[in-house]
């Protein structure tokens, strides 16, 4: 969890041990799966990189412009 380093101690990011809600905006216990003050969920994100992405499919006329724009960017003809 924390380490030692050059310089001295680093404490480990604050997500590894606290949460905070998201109805009531208590701070939570990194293990515990409900809030202590309202009982609301705690919500699941698999990786905080995608938190706010999005998924949207594309169909194959659009996979083929986006090869197309890259192509023409490599090539310079933008």
């Amino acid at each position: 969890m924390a380490r030692q380093e050059k310089g001295g101690f680093r404490p480990p990011p604050l997500g590894k041990i606290l949460w905070k809600c998201t109805e009531c905006g208590t701070f939570n216990a990194a293990d515990a799966t409900s809030c202590k003050k309202c009982g609301a969920e705690k919500e699941k994100v698999a990786d905080k990189s995608i938190e706010s992405a999005t998924f949207k499919p594309i169909d194959d006329s659009e996979r083929l412009n986006q090869d197309k724009k890259a192509v023409e960017k490599i090539l310079g003809e933008e």
